[in-house]
């Protein structure tokens, strides 16, 4: 009689121990500081400059991004070329932002200014970003009517 009870109450007890496993959220998994690095040279070609683009992406469906001017090599900030936050939305492993009056560089020619210049560009606007498998990187997301250049990702950097 044990030994026939012994394979039920193994059955029953691994049943029992099973849990549901829950599927972490794509927002919670895009959760992170995500960086991208391009290179850009002064008009006389002589000052290089490194113009690093951040994202913090939270938990709760936020995000915020400033677009920064250093020195070619440096670490510290000359100024400004974008500011702005707002809400954000994956799905199909696309990032939806949307975000309301940025802040934005209102000029072609130079690279940075201060932040205090940067001039508002009032109205909503959305832009898409595909997520990569592991949510490690960001590329931009070219709008069907748009032609654009091969993207630069933005890669997550895990501290």
């Amino acid at each position: 009689m044990k030994t026939k009870l012994l394979p039920l109450l193994v059955v029953l007890i691994f049943f029992a121990s099973c849990k549901d496993v829950e599927e972490i959220s794509p927002n919670l998994r895009l959760q992170g500081f995500y960086e991208q690095t391009l290179q850009a040279t002064s008009q006389t070609g002589e000052v290089q400059y490194d113009l690093i683009n951040h994202f913090i992406f939270n938990a709760d469906g936020t995000f915020s991004r400033e677009d920064v001017t250093l020195n070619r090599g440096g670490d510290v900030v000359l100024g400004f070329r974008a500011s702005y936050q707002g809400n954000y939305q994956v799905k199909d492993q696309v990032a939806t932002l949307t975000y309301t009056d940025p802040l934005m560089m209102n000029v072609a020619d130079i690279y940075y200014v201060g932040k205090e210049d940067l001039t508002i560009m009032e109205g909503t606007f959305t832009t898409e970003f595909y997520v990569s498998d592991d949510y490690s990187e960001l590329s931009y997301k070219c709008p069907d009517n748009a032609r654009c250049a091969q993207p630069i990702p933005f890669v997550r950097i895990v501290e």
